[in-house]
C-alpha cells in the first residue's frame, strides 16, 4: 500500500546504479478518476547513490488512458541499454476480475518488455540542488472533514508566496487563495461554505515549488 514500492536494481561495468520502481503518478487525471495510478519510474546514479537523474516514466501517457504499470523486474545485465518487464492494465487497481477492480474487468493485462537506451535518463540532480530548493517542511488541513470552514498548515523553511487552490472531485478549481508565507508555521482560512458535502481536493504551492496535493472531504 506504499506509494513507492517494488524497486529492482542493476549496475553497469562502470558501477552506475539503476534503479526501477512503482510510485502513483502526480496529474489531476487520477484525481479525477478518485484513484492513484501508479507507473513504472528509473531512476540513474553514477556515484553510489549520493546523485540521481530525474525519474524516467516508463508507461508515460498513453492517449490519456489512466494505464497502470507496476512489478517491474529490471535485468542485472546492462548493455548500453536497460531491459524492464513489467505488468500493465487500464485502470488503477490489483486484479483484473475482482470485485474491487470492476473498471478492469475484461480488459487486458499485459506484461510489457521495454528497451531503454541508459543515455535517455539524462544528467544526474546534484543532491544540494534538491535540499536547497525545499521550501516546504510540512502540510496539514484541519478538521478534515470540514464544514464552512477550515484551515491550511504549512510549514516553510524561508519566506515564500504561498497559493492554496480548492478543487472538486474532477479538477475543477473552486477556491483559490494566494499569501505571503512566512518561515515556519504559516496558518491559512479556507473559506468553504458555498461548497457541498463530498471529497475535494486541496492543493498548496509554496514559490516555484512543485504543488502538493492532499484529499479534502467536506461534511454537511
Amino acid at each position: 500500500c506504499s506509494l513507492t514500492s517494488f524497486p529492482s536494481l542493476a549496475v553497469d561495468a562502470d558501477n552506475s546504479v539503476y534503479l526501477s520502481y512503482s510510485s502513483v503518478v502526480d496529474s489531476l487525471f487520477e484525481i479525477s478518476i478518485n484513484k492513484l495510478a501508479r507507473h513504472q519510474y528509473i531512476i540513474k546514479s553514477p556515484d553510489g547513490g549520493v546523485n540521481w537523474t530525474e525519474p524516467y516514466d516508463v508507461v508515460g501517457d498513453q492517449g490519456g488512458a489512466p494505464f497502470e504499470g507496476v512489478y517491474g523486474s529490471l535485468a542485472k545485465r546492462v548493455d548500453g541499454n536497460l531491459h524492464l518487464i513489467y505488468q500493465k492494465d487500464i485502470q488503477p487497481g490489483f486484479g483484473v476480475n475482482s470485485n474491487y477492480d470492476k473498471e478492469n474487468q475484461g480488459s487486458p493485462s499485459d506484461i510489457v518488455y521495454v528497451k531503454i537506451p541508459v543515455a535517455d535518463l539524462g544528467v544526474p540532480v546534484p543532491n544540494y540542488i534538491k535540499e536547497n530548493s525545499n521550501s516546504m517542511r510540512d502540510l496539514g488541513f484541519y478538521p478534515n472533514p470540514a464544514s464552512t470552514n477550515g484551515t491550511v498548515e504549512v510549514v516553510l523553511n524561508e519566506t515564500a508566496k504561498v497559493n492554496v487552490t480548492i478543487m472538486n472531485s474532477v479538477g475543477q478549481v473552486v477556491n483559490t487563495i494566494t499569501v505571503n508565507g512566512n518561515s515556519g508555521l504559516n496558518k491559512i482560512n479556507v473559506d468553504l461554505s458555498h461548497l457541498s458535502a463530498g471529497m475535494y481536493f486541496y492543493s498548496v504551492k509554496a514559490g516555484n515549488e512543485k504543488a502538493i496535493t492532499k484529499k479534502l472531504v467536506i461534511d454537511k
